[in-house]
């Protein structure tokens, strides 16, 4: 009767398949994000294509302005680009990647001391990038307007193949079965 509760359990996890993706720029700070320059991260992402992105955060590790000053940092989310980091020459003071992709996010008036500064994207914007994500690649488009130190820049993404449903909540033929063998090894206990 035990093997048939660990069978049941076997059989009620295994179509539920997930898994996390970790990805830095190189250099991991991005040269501490000068404000004259805008920065765009090719990413390659090759999971299996049944995998579905369900989550997606991108965090700065101790970033903080190098003074006190109005100050702006743009997220963009971009379809196509070449991978890696490529550095591109902006003293404007809007979003250099506007026309290029899909802003992401806008931080005004990150203060001069460090701090984790975490970006989780939103249904949309997951959705989004799983369409980016199809070919294999897509970018990040990340543009400061004034100078800001950091230790480091990390993406994270979670992905899961249960086809959009919570993987925490079991399907109810694998909870029949579960219910089914408990019952029977309580039936038996009390024999």
């Amino acid at each position: 009767m035990k093997t048939l509760v660990v069978l049941a359990i076997v059989i009620l996890a295994a179509p539920v398949f997930a898994d996390s993706y970790e990805y830095s720029p190189t250099p991991a700070d991005l040269w501490d994000l000068n404000h004259g320059r805008a920065y765009r991260w090719g990413i390659g992402f090759d999971a299996d294509p049944a995998e579905e992105i369900v989550g997606a955060q991108l965090t700065f590790d101790n970033i903080r302005n190098w003074r006190t000053e109005p100050n702006r940092l743009w997220l963009t989310l971009i379809d196509d680009a070449p991978l890696g980091v490529s550095v591109f020459g902006d003293n404007s003071s809007s979003n250099y990647f506007a026309s290029s992709g899909t802003e992401l996010n806008l931080y005004e008036n990150i203060p001069a001391t460090p701090d984790d500064l975490a970006y989780t994207f939103n249904l949309g914007q997951l959705a989004l990038l799983n369409t980016f994500a199809e070919d294999g690649s897509f970018a990040l488009g990340i543009d400061p307007d004034c100078h800001f130190y950091n230790d480091g820049i990390r993406l994270w993404i979670e992905t899961d193949t249960s086809g959009g449903d919570d993987p925490s909540v079991p399907e109810p033929s694998g909870v029949a079965i579960i219910t089914v063998a408990l019952g029977g090894l309580l039936v038996r206990r009390r024999r």
